[in-house]
């Protein structure tokens, strides 16, 4: 997750260039996050640290 927008678009046009991988899974909060992962069950998750008001959500993400 990210919540710069150019940046969030930029890794994410670069991610789906990607021939040998696929998702494009984004959320906005640890919540939804934790919701994609239960149902996607993911090899890789790219997961910005900080999610919302300076907290570490992103660390203690645990599905």
């Amino acid at each position: 997750m990210e919540d710069d927008p150019i940046w969030l678009k930029c890794i994410s046009d670069y991610l789906e260039r990607e021939t040998d991988m696929k998702g494009g899974y984004r959320a906005s909060s640890k919540v939804e996050a934790i919701q994609i992962c239960r149902e996607v069950c993911p090899d890789v998750v790219l997961m910005d640290i900080h999610l919302s008001d300076g907290k570490l959500e992103g660390i203690d993400a645990d599905y």
